[in-house]
């Protein structure tokens, strides 16, 4: 598998995430604790993103459900 460039360095503010659509498949990309973390951005219940959720150490919080 290739790498894809998405963001640039600083494009993400700390705390906080992106969506993104690589190869057809939406992805959540977030920059916490001066890491990149890259998820599935599909919420299984209701189909929203969780790109815009709450980030609490490595975890995110839902938007639609807290």
């Amino acid at each position: 598998m290739a790498f894809v460039k998405v963001a640039q360095r600083g494009e993400i503010k700390e705390n906080s995430g992106k969506e993104l659509y690589i190869n057809g498949t939406r992805i959540a990309l977030f920059y916490a604790n001066g890491k990149y973390y890259a998820i599935e951005a599909l919420c299984r219940h209701q189909d929203g993103s969780l790109a815009p959720g709450k980030i609490d150490g490595e975890v995110v919080e839902c938007p639609l459900h807290s």
